[in-house]
């Protein structure tokens, strides 16, 4: 068993980078832009489901991030809405499989949004009703440090400078 790529779990704050990344990516928002979060009480449902305490008055998204403002997560997601929302979770990597040379790799579990509810959107924006692996969670990641390019993993048996081995890694 490979837990990094056959295991699944639902990523929580992990997988808000879909909402902003999506969001800054589109021009709907700016890092140092500002939201206001209001009371940081979000009703879905004729409930207050969702109380940030993270975030109250105005906040920047860069803030928002970095404290993991739910509030502010899920209403960067309602404007991306379900389709584009879906979509970046698709180009981040997740429900499918990365490509790794490894057997029994799990495609984690994003649904369409024609099988969503009223609240999945919010819900999946903060990393619930969706499951990835850790290694897909790693590859979304790496994107995001590589200027937005998602690349295939590999597994790396050595690491040559002038022909010469530097490094090896053992099985």
């Amino acid at each position: 068993t490979n837990r990094a790529v056959q295991n699944m779990y639902a990523p929580g704050s992990v997988f808000k980078i879909i909402a902003f990344g999506g969001a800054l990516n589109e021009g709907l928002i700016h890092s140092n832009g500002e939201i206001n979060c209001g009371s940081g009480v979000i009703t879905m449902n004729g409930r207050n489901d969702i109380v940030d305490k993270h975030c109250h008055q105005t906040i920047t998204y860069t803030d928002a991030l970095a404290v993991s403002s739910n509030y502010a997560t899920i209403k960067t997601a309602q404007l991306l809405g379900n389709e584009r929302f879906f979509d970046y979770s698709q180009r981040f990597g997740f429900g499918t499989t990365t490509g790794i040379e490894l057997p029994a790799e799990a495609r984690g579990t994003v649904h369409s949004p024609k099988n969503w509810n009223s609240d999945s959107l919010a819900s999946m924006s903060i990393g619930y009703e969706v499951n990835v692996t850790a290694l897909q969670a790693i590859s979304a990641y790496s994107a995001i440090a590589n200027n937005g390019v998602r690349v295939t993993p590999h597994l790396i048996k050595e690491i040559r400078q002038d022909g010469k081995v530097i490094s090896t890694t053992e099985a």
